[in-house]
């Protein structure tokens, strides 16, 4: 949906970024290794991969190693620090529900 909005809208080279700074998903973090741990056993990934996915761009070949690179792979740099270095126009997305890491919390009310 992103990448279609991307794709269709915005039209211009682009860099996503995820924000998780908050202290909820530090108590997650016992789940989060075991997802992890299971998501790199292939036919387990397959499996929850063929559950999970929801559009046809899904089926493409390299689905299922882009959505366990993107479960399982590094944060990377906090964005929260990397904003003071970005001098081109930023769009932010962010879903008013979100569980994890709310608009009226720290890094919300900073963005």
């Amino acid at each position: 949906l992103i990448l279609d909005f991307l794709d269709e809208v915005v039209r211009k080279p682009t860099v996503l970024i995820g924000i998780g700074d908050d202290w909820r998903i530090k108590l997650l973090f016992p789940l989060l290794w075991f997802i992890d741990f299971l998501l790199k056993q292939r036919p387990i990934a397959d499996a929850i991969f063929e559950d999970v996915k929801q559009r046809e761009p899904a089926n493409d070949e390299g689905a299922l190693d882009a959505f366990v690179s993107i479960v399982t792979g590094p944060s990377g740099p906090n964005p929260v620090q990397l904003m003071p270095s970005i001098s081109i126009p930023v769009l932010v997305l962010w879903g008013d529900e979100d569980p994890f890491t709310p608009l009226d919390r720290p890094v919300g009310r900073y963005l």
